[in-house]
């Protein structure tokens, strides 16, 4: 949290079939001003959100799942405020791959000013 944030959590991945991105949320931000989002991409510049924009409050921790295509490359949580009020902040927790076939992938997560605190 803070203001002017433009923070991202990105993984690379090589997928070779449909995934499914599971994860815990919670968030407590500016509504409308400072938001989340899922985004995927097949090369790391053109970005392409996923599920619902996660700004107000979600008011405890939520269960997420997300479709992925097979052609992803990248997946990235990215979080932004503004320049004046804000909240606590978006959380993930435990961001997990999992396919048809019962197999789970933890990806190797890299940030971009996302920092990382206790549950």
């Amino acid at each position: 949290y803070g203001d002017n944030l433009d923070a991202a959590l990105t993984a690379s991945v090589e997928l070779n079939q449909e995934a499914q991105l599971s994860f815990k949320t919670w968030y407590l931000t500016e509504k409308s001003y400072d938001f989340g989002t899922v985004e995927i991409s097949a090369d790391g510049d053109q970005w392409t959100q996923i599920g619902d924009t996660m700004t107000g409050s979600s008011g405890r921790w939520m269960d997420q799942s997300l479709f992925i295509l097979p052609d992803t490359k990248f997946i990235r949580f990215h979080y932004h405020t503004d320049s004046s009020i804000n909240g606590r902040g978006w959380y993930v927790y435990r961001p997990r791959l999992s396919f048809a076939n019962g197999e789970t992938l933890v990806p190797e997560w890299k940030s971009d000013h996302w920092t990382e605190r206790n549950r």
